[in-house]
């Protein structure tokens, strides 16, 4: 039951006293006119009735306030319902194609909060990237498009899903010869090339990266002036062979600076027969980028390195035409679109 403010109680009571003595013991005053003339003042009954009204007012606008106050009420309730959110995953690309990258970031959490994210049935590593937390996955050039599902489980018990859709990428074939210095375009050449490349491969894809972020700021681009002159995904037809362009090729004359895309540590500094000179660097989380046809190496394997610092120099050796740059990017060993990955920093 309510409990009515003493003062309003008083009041109610002097009022009510005060019409009754005016009513019952009648209190004589002199007239203006007459001093010798008497009236009796007593209260009428509209009188009553609005001071049973102000008191009833009153009563009823204390009890609405307290209610107002009160924090286990049903309207602050609500409004600490209104300030909770639920997270939600962001998914960038929006239109993803065979062979992209995509960057899952969560809002309305923390990395404290979450407990998981899944892709497909895989662990994701997540980070804090602008403090929001982050992760990425990296499709493969040939993963079967369709639907696919994220997943994000709380500490707090709660599971949140985000549908994407995988599209194919289209089909595209150029020739690429042999240079004479890997034997010219014979088919002799080609086996050799091929048998190579899958020798080299077997080293490549051993560069590990760890759960440790080495890095704060934006990913950048491994020239000072960008062209790009061939792009990732499309089909080389090499003397009889097929070759798939996991990278990009960047114009740069022999001797331009190659920077590091971002921080690091260098897992590979070695030179290859169809790679040429090249770098890896592991830049945590899943992420490494190479660097291949190199024409210096100015850093050792081991060695920690910033943002764009000068890892070596551009060139053309290995299965190189003439002089270039080939970056590539993997995420947890797939390679993807390198362009597509530095979009996500610009």
């Amino acid at each position: 039951m309510k409990k009515t403010p003493f003062v309003l109680v008083f009041i109610a009571v002097f009022a009510t006293t005060f019409f009754a003595i005016n009513k019952f013991a009648p209190v004589f005053f002199a007239s203006s006119t007459n001093p010798n003339q008497t009236r009796e003042i007593a209260p009428t009954k509209s009188e009553t009735a609005t001071a049973l009204t102000i008191l009833s007012d009153a009563t009823k606008n204390t009890d609405s306030s307290k209610e107002k106050l009160n924090p286990l009420s049903a309207s602050s309730t609500n409004i600490a319902q209104k300030n909770t959110f639920d997270p939600i995953i962001n998914i960038s690309p929006e239109k993803i194609i065979q062979g992209d990258p995509i960057m899952i970031s969560v809002k309305n959490a923390t990395v404290a909060e979450i407990q998981k994210i899944y892709f497909d049935g895989k662990s994701l590593w997540f980070f804090n990237y602008q403090k929001t937390p982050t992760a990425f996955y990296g499709f493969d050039i040939n993963q079967k498009p369709g639907q696919y599902v994220i997943e994000l489980k709380m500490e707090d018990g709660r599971e949140i899903d985000k549908k994407i859709e995988i599209v194919e990428r289209p089909k595209i074939e150029k020739p690429l010869g042999i240079p004479e210095k890997l034997g010219g375009n014979t088919p002799e050449a080609a086996t050799a090339l091929v048998t190579n490349l899958s020798k080299e491969n077997l080293l490549i894809n051993n560069v590990w990266s760890v759960k440790k972020l080495f890095w704060q700021n934006k990913f950048q681009y491994p020239l000072a002036n960008i062209v790009v002159t061939d792009p990732y995904g499309y089909s080389r037809d090499t003397v009889g062979y097929t070759i798939t362009h996991k990278g990009a090729d960047f114009r740069a004359s022999v001797g331009t600076s190659v920077l590091a895309i971002n921080g690091g540590i260098v897992r590979l500094a070695k030179q290859f027969e169809i790679y040429g000179n090249t770098i890896a660097i592991d830049h945590g989380f899943g992420i490494v980028s190479y660097y291949m046809h190199l024409s210096k190496l100015s850093v050792i394997e081991g060695q920690s390195v910033i943002r764009g610092q000068t890892i070596g120099l551009s060139g053309m050796t290995g299965y190189a035409e003439s002089p270039h740059l080939h970056l590539s990017v993997k995420i947890d060993g797939v390679s993807i679109d390198p362009i597509e990955f530095l979009n996500f920093f610009k």
